[in-house]
């Protein structure tokens, strides 16, 4: 399988390597956080990380091997780990709201504190909400979904770059290989997933010391 020779993807794929040992690490400083007492919500989390530290080697092997296609959908899929971890900062129970998931309730039929049904268009704006310094959350949500739902991006996908506006004479090119993408596209890829991973690093990093520090977040509470 052909490699991406140029520095700038190898280096952008190591901080991928990079966050994956600090999300690893969260994972143990979550169940040594507070006497080791283990709570609903942590069982959550440590799925999340699971689940992003799984995403995160998949995702750079398929940029690795130049398989867009499916990178794309990696990508959206840990964008959706920090979302569904973000839903549980915004119920009224953290706690309940993980049980209620692993008895195999869907987030999309909860409510958060508001009382506003946890749709995925509803997580994605109130996060974009949360992080206004992520202005792309929109964006690379909607852009994304289209590798999940077949849609123009794989038809687009199978043409040949040149020949895109040229209907009369295109090309058309199958395989399992990424046709002629520059690197520019596989950093910006890359660079959005660390992005998704640093959301979540951050969601976990306030689980770990809510669950440490339950007094100083019960003084914090406004009555």
């Amino acid at each position: 399988m052909p490699q991406h020779p140029s520095n700038m993807i190898v280096d952008a794929l190591a901080q991928l390597e990079a966050d994956e040992k600090i999300i690893s690490d969260q994972a143990h400083r979550i169940l040594e956080a507070h006497d080791r007492d283990l709570y609903g919500f942590d069982f959550l989390a440590i799925a999340a990380v699971n689940r992003s530290l799984a995403l995160s080697v998949g995702f750079r092997n398929l940029v690795r091997h130049q398989n867009l296609i499916c990178a794309g959908a990696i990508l959206r899929l840990q964008l959706d780990t920090a979302l569904r971890i973000f839903a549980g900062f915004i119920v009224e129970n953290p706690h309940d709201f993980a049980l209620s998931i692993i008895e195999g309730e869907h987030i999309r039929r909860m409510k958060d504190r508001k009382g506003c049904s946890m749709t995925d268009h509803y997580l994605v704006t109130e996060l974009a909400r949360k992080f206004p310094e992520y202005q792309w959350i929109k964006s690379v949500y909607e852009k994304t979904s289209n590798y999940i739902h077949f849609s123009d991006t794989h038809i687009f996908s199978m043409l040949d770059r040149g020949n895109y506006e040229d209907w009369s004479g295109h090309r058309i090119v199958i395989g399992p290989l990424d046709n002629d993408i520059p690197d520019n596209i596989y950093y910006d890829a890359i660079t959005t997933f660390h992005n998704s991973t640093e959301i979540l690093v951050r969601l976990i990093e306030g689980w770990i010391f809510t669950k440490d520090n339950p007094e100083k977040i019960s003084a914090m509470k406004i009555p």
